[in-house]
């Protein structure tokens, strides 16, 4: 088993060196295997499918890191902000408490508390905790993020665009704000700025397939039948590119408007998000 563990590690290395995160991955799927008790290799797995976009094997892999250190607030903060990506929000509040309890200033403790009471139409609280999570975390831009959904949820959408146009003036490669403002764009259907925006934002994550996806039907829907095409030679199953242009053809929704989150799978959240047995 220890050379099994050697030689996946040396494998994850390599692949890593070569930015190769689907190899790095497999190779860290060997390591776990070898050596299921070391909450590093865990985190690592869990790091590295979150670079891919998979996020649910990321909430297995740091669910596991957690049962193995319990203490440990990098894997706390993980788990509390996949589970609230996955729109689960009893499981992020649960994660959340847990955070707080050993780190409460935490930024991800008002991050989570304040997309909570959002989703659950407190407006007022979530402005609260924006206003606590930029008290910790003044130069991060998850506080303009959460503050421009709020001002959506106000029926303020050219301010919320304001909002996050200064923080990606500020902030070139603000990938995160760069997806999010292309969210807000698809909700108002200002469909050449969300594939702009959507563009920016694969330059600095070009590893995730389903932004890609999305940025196909923008294309679309902008008319930029040529632009989509280009899209496409990016690693896109052809079929998903015909299902969208016949979506789009018949005026329905090509991809889901309401949020940008990428839903993780029921798999890793039913088994409570709190670190329980493993199955």
């Amino acid at each position: 088993r220890q050379d099994e563990a050697q030689a996946a590690y040396a494998e994850y290395q390599a692949a890593m060196v070569n930015g190769d995160l689907r190899a790095a991955r497999q190779a860290l799927g060997a390591l776990v295997a070898a050596d299921d008790s070391n909450a590093d290799y865990w985190i690592e797995l869990g790091k590295v499918s979150m670079q891919l976009s998979d996020f649910g094997a990321a909430y297995e892999a740091y669910l596991r890191a957690h049962e193995l250190d319990r203490a440990n607030v990098e894997v706390l903060t993980m788990l509390t902000q996949i589970a609230l990506r996955s729109g689960n929000l009893d499981v992020a509040e649960r994660q959340a408490s847990q955070l707080e309890l050993v780190a409460p200033s935490n930024p991800a403790v008002p991050l989570t508390k304040g997309y909570v009471a959002l989703r659950r139409g407190d407006l007022d609280e979530a402005e609260r905790q924006v206003k606590l999570f930029n008290e910790v975390a003044p130069y991060d831009s998850n506080g303009k993020i959460l503050q421009a959904r709020v001002l959506m949820k106000r029926d303020q959408p050219d301010a919320a665009i304001a909002l996050l146009q200064e923080q990606i003036r500020q902030q070139p490669s603000d990938a995160i704000s760069l997806r999010a403002i292309a969210s807000l764009f698809e909700l108002e259907e200002r469909w050449p700025e969300a594939a702009s925006a959507l563009r920016n934002y694969l330059n600095w994550q070009p590893t995730d397939q389903q932004a890609r996806v999305r940025l196909v039907s923008f294309e679309l829907r902008s008319g930029q039948v040529e632009a989509a095409a280009d899209a496409t030679m990016k690693g896109i199953d052809k079929d998903d590119v015909d299902a969208l242009q016949s979506k789009v053809a018949e005026g329905g929704d090509a991809v889901d408007p309401s949020t940008d989150d990428e839903h993780i799978s029921g798999r890793a959240l039913t088994k409570g998000g709190d670190g329980g047995a493993r199955s």
